[in-house]
């Protein structure tokens, strides 16, 4: 028996997601199914992002965290890591280039809706901070700022910046340790 006939050739599998670089302007929005949920729910909108937001500070996000998009017709429409989009929108300029996956399958209706509430509740839920942890973060990062790696990582240039990001008042980071009870 021949081995060609004995082990057919198999097809590859099509790749699921290709992750590269394209314009802010070719993402047309937020997919339909997203936005209809949010009306549907009542969702508000996020808060706008702070002004330190910027380009240096958005960028490792995103290529951490790259946004889904599917392609449609002639342009993109974002269907994960949402959130991160509408920042990205309201802080970049059209032109600038951001990683995004490119998915290559369709998603369901049902499939967009329940992809984008695990992203909403779940990542909210994980990803929360209380006052603690962003006081500890602005300690680590205060102690750092001599390092370049930081400088590139977060390129703030004050206490009021970092603040301001976080969405605290500056004197709320100063390290309040709780009296020892007697």
């Amino acid at each position: 028996m021949d081995s060609d006939q004995s082990h057919p050739k198999q097809s590859k599998p099509a790749k699921e997601a290709e992750l590269r670089e394209i314009t802010l302007a070719e993402i047309c929005g937020v997919h339909s199914t997203i936005l209809d949920l949010e009306r549907e729910l009542s969702l508000p909108p996020i808060g706008f992002p702070s002004k330190e937001l910027t380009a240096e500070i958005l960028q490792p996000a995103l290529r951490a965290y790259p946004i889904s998009v599917i392609k449609t017709k002639e342009k993109f429409t974002c269907v994960g890591n949402v959130r991160l989009y509408k920042v990205a929108a309201s802080c970049l300029g059209p032109n600038e280039k951001i990683p995004v996956l490119v998915l290559r399958f369709r998603n369901s209706s049902n499939v967009i809706q329940a992809s984008y509430l695990a992203e909403l509740f779940s990542l909210s839920a994980v990803l929360a901070m209380g006052l603690g942890d962003k006081r500890r973060l602005y300690e680590v990062w205060e102690g750092n700022l001599d390092k370049q790696h930081f400088k590139t990582a977060f390129p703030l240039n004050s206490k009021t910046a970092f603040a301001n990001v976080f969405r605290v008042s500056p004197r709320s980071l100063k390290n309040r340790e709780t009296p020892k009870s007697e």
